[in-house]
């Protein structure tokens, strides 16, 4: 005697296999492209330089947009790259232009796709925009851009700068 194959059961082991294959592929999809890592006592590796680590926009109205432009170097003998860029509040973004090239607009939404690469004694621009009018708040603000580097000793960066809105 054949059994016969519950029509539900093969249902939801199809619906299953879907999900698992669809949670796959976007966790593929939104993986960090891999990244050449070094060690401190490397001798050969980036070395990260930046203009500026704080700077202040003074005062400003709410309906306002500044923008202050920060030049990163990179002073080592390997390329440099420049990763998971993120902000501190979504009314402050951040691009980067390397070889005439700009990435997306980060805010505070991370990007764990996007990687930049500066190659050795290359500049960058680190273009910051402060735009209060998304989340209103007066008086006296502090913001900060985060990023990560292969630069074994700078890998964790950080930008702050600081606003008055009125």
């Amino acid at each position: 005697m054949e059994k016969s194959k519950n029509p539900i059961v093969i249902g939801i082991i199809f619906i299953t296999v879907i999900i698992i294959g669809a949670i796959v592929l976007v966790s593929l999809k939104s993986a960090s492209p891999p990244v050449t890592s070094y060690n401190p006592d490397d001798k050969e590796k980036p070395k990260i330089e930046i203009s500026e680590q704080s700077f202040d926009l003074g005062k400003m109205k709410v309906s306002e947009t500044k923008n202050k432009d920060i030049v990163i170097k990179n002073t080592g003998t390997r390329p440099l790259s420049i990763f998971n860029v993120t902000t501190s509040c979504d009314c402050t973004f951040a691009e980067t232009i390397i070889g005439g090239k700009t990435s997306p607009k980060f805010s505070m939404q991370q990007n764990k796709t996007w990687q930049g690469e500066l190659p050795p004694d290359q500049s960058a621009i680190l273009k910051i925009t402060y735009q209060p009018s998304i989340m209103p708040i007066k008086g006296s603000v502090s913001r900060t851009v985060y990023f990560k580097t292969n630069d074994p000793n700078l890998s964790n960066t950080s930008i702050k700068f600081n606003a008055y809105v009125e």
